[in-house]
């Protein structure tokens, strides 16, 4: 029981040092609605712009608009392309 305890209260603790710009909720679908020609950012259905990864622009770059994808904890994931991207919410 301690041990629980224990590792709660360092959950806890860690909880403040998340970035509230990169977690959403993990189960929710997006759609695209636009991908800069350069795949340097990715605008959702919802209004968020996200600016993706230098090392992943290319591949994003090859994704089309409409395509259905979910964000969870800084990774953009499209399971169309069966992809995964590193992304930050810029918007």
């Amino acid at each position: 029981m301690k041990k629980l305890f224990t590792t709660l209260i360092v959950l806890l603790s860690l909880a403040p040092l998340a970035n509230a710009d990169t977690i959403t909720h993990c189960g929710l679908s997006y759609w695209i609605t636009n991908i800069k020609s350069d795949g340097s950012t990715v605008t959702l259905n919802n209004g968020s712009v996200w600016e993706i990864d230098e090392s992943d622009r290319m591949d994003v770059s090859l994704w089309v608009t409409k395509s259905e994808v979910t964000v969870c904890n800084g990774l953009i994931r499209n399971p169309r392309e069966g992809e995964s991207v590193d992304a930050k919410k810029i918007k």
